[in-house]
């Protein structure tokens, strides 16, 4: 989708969906997880209860198993699964599709002058607009 063809409002959309579903979502939902396990397994089995009875001390011990195993399916969820769906990503992408084809047809010299210089505006306006370090210069450290 072109920038000028989004609004404000799809943009904000678009921010309020990624900090809810990376962040909030995920906050909100682990500890009502942790809730849930501990008022419905934990103080109705009286075994567990004399263990795990003190809420404080169930979640340290859920979170010294759960991070560690959650750390592993991660690891090999990046091992085996990132590229099929970086793959699908990358199909559904127009803009780097068409990169792609601009890219195939400068190397076979098939390039419309036109597309190269609209693509090439493209990227100057959109390079202005990239904060990951500015890509621009040596990476401070200090900023990391």
């Amino acid at each position: 989708m072109d920038d000028k063809k989004m609004n404000w409002s799809q943009k904000r959309f678009f921010e309020f969906r990624a900090g809810h579903a990376t962040y909030l979502a995920f906050a909100v939902s682990l500890v009502t997880f942790v809730l849930i396990v501990h008022r419905l397994l934990i103080e109705r089995v009286p075994e567990l209860n004399n263990l795990f009875g003190d809420l404080t001390v169930f979640t340290l011990i859920f979170a010294a198993i759960y991070i560690p195993i959650a750390i592993l399916m991660g690891q090999w969820h990046l091992k085996h699964q990132q590229k099929v769906e970086s793959t699908m990503v990358f199909m559904k992408n127009p803009g780097m599709i068409r990169a792609f084809r601009l890219l195939f047809d400068l190397e076979t010299n098939d390039a419309d002058e036109k597309d190269v210089e609209s693509f090439k505006n493209l990227l100057k306006k959109l390079e202005k607009d990239v904060s990951f370090l500015d890509l621009k210069g040596p990476i401070d450290d200090k900023k990391l």
